[in-house]
C-alpha cells in the first residue's frame, strides 16, 4: 500500500471547527478546473465518497452566471459488461424519511424547462429496451401514485397523453391497460368539470 496524504482542518471545543477551501484559479479566458479522482486497480478502482458531519447538507451546484453550467451525474461507460448503477435515495429513518424532489428551474419569462425521464434503447433488433417503473410504496394502505398535467392560469390546462409504442412495418403497436386493483379497486374515467353556466363538462370518448 502506498502511503496516504490527508488534510485536516482544526477541531474547536467551543465555537466552529475549521473549514478547508479549495479553489482552482480564476482566468481571463477560462477559469482553471478542479479534478477530484480515486485511483485506478488491477481488481478494483477506488471510491471517491463526499459525506456531510452531522445534519450537514452536501450541495453540488454549478455558479450563478448570466448563462450557469450544466450539473452531469452519471456513471461510466463499460466496454465488457455493464455500466455502473446511478442510485437517488434519501436515509432510513426511524419516523420519517426524507423526500426525492426532482424540478426543473421556473422562469420568469418564456416556457418551462422540461423533466426528462427515459430508459434506455438498444441497438439490437433482438433484444428490449429498457422500461420505465414508476411505483408508490408498499405499506398497511398502499401509497398513491399521481399523473397530473399543469393548470393554466389564463389559458387552458396541460394535456396528459398516455400513448404506447408504434410497431414496426406490420407488428402491432403496444397495448394500454388501465385496470382497478385486486380486491374490488374501482376504475372511473370523467371528463373535468366547468364553472361556466349553460356550458357542459368535458367528454369522455372512447374509439377503437
Amino acid at each position: 500500500t502506498s502511503g496516504a496524504v490527508k488534510v485536516r482542518a482544526a477541531a474547536s471545543e467551543q465555537g466552529d471547527g475549521g473549514f478547508i477551501s479549495i479553489n482552482a484559479g480564476s482566468g481571463a479566458s477560462r477559469g482553471g478546473d478542479l479534478s477530484l479522482a480515486a485511483g485506478d486497480g488491477d481488481n478494483a478502482g477506488g471510491s471517491v465518497g463526499v459525506q456531510s458531519g452531522g445534519s450537514g447538507s452536501v450541495t453540488i451546484m454549478s455558479s450563478t452566471a448570466s448563462e450557469s453550467g450544466d450539473v452531469v451525474v452519471g456513471s461510466g461507460s463499460a466496454s465488457g459488461t455493464s455500466s455502473g448503477r446511478l442510485v437517488l435515495s434519501t436515509g432510513l429513518s426511524d419516523v420519517s424519511s426524507g423526500p426525492i424532489i426532482v424540478s426543473s428551474g421556473d422562469v420568469l419569462e418564456g416556457k418551462g424547462a422540461d423533466v426528462k425521464v427515459s430508459a434506455g434503447s438498444t441497438k439490437s433488433s433482438t433484444t428490449v429496451g429498457g422500461s420505465v417503473l414508476v411505483s408508490a410504496g408498499v405499506g398497511g394502505q398502499g401509497g398513491g401514485l399521481k399523473l397530473e398535467s399543469g393548470s393554466g392560469s389564463t389559458s387552458e390546462g396541460g394535456d396528459l397523453n398516455l400513448v404506447a409504442g408504434a410497431g414496426f412495418d406490420s407488428a402491432s403497436g403496444g397495448a394500454v391497460y388501465v385496470a382497478g386493483g385486486d380486491g374490488s379497486g374501482e376504475l372511473s374515467l370523467r371528463g373535468g368539470a366547468t364553472s361556466v353556466s349553460d356550458s357542459a363538462g368535458g367528454e369522455v370518448s372512447m374509439k377503437s
